[in-house]
This record gives structure tokens, sequence and C-alpha cells, in this order.
């Protein structure tokens, strides 16, 4: 649905209000929806994936996972 969203914006040449109007909507959602997509897309920049981030996240949460199992009892 979202990445829907995001093509018919790219691909019509029509404004997000007038897109967040047809998907129903609102013009904020669409315009973050749009900037991950871009920030996904962008091969030059610094910046995670949106996929790399939930990644990292989950690596972070089982490594704190894992040291609260093996910490002695206080």
């Amino acid at each position: 649905f979202r990445r829907e969203a995001v093509a018919r914006i790219r691909d019509s040449g029509k404004s997000i209000r007038y897109i967040s109007a047809e998907f129903v909507v609102r013009s904020s959602s669409l315009r973050s929806w749009r900037k991950r997509e871009q920030t996904d897309l962008d091969d030059q920049g610094d910046a995670l994936t949106t996929d790399e981030r939930a990644e990292v996240r989950e690596m972070l949460q089982d490594a704190h996972d894992a040291k609260e199992e093996t910490a002695p009892p206080a």
C-alpha cells in the first residue's frame, strides 16, 4: 500500500495532497513514506536503509538480552 502510494507520487507527477486524498491518508504520512523510500534508494548517502536500521535494532536487542541472561544475580 505504502509503496504503491509513493510510486503514484513519483510516476504521476500529481501533488502529495492529491495522492493523499486518493489513498485516504494524511499528507504528512505520505511525505514520510516518500522520504523513507528515498533514503532506502540513496546509494550515495551514509544513511542506513529501513531494513538495515531494523536489523541493527534487532541485533542490539539480542545483545542486550544475552547480556541479561549471562549477568550474575544481584
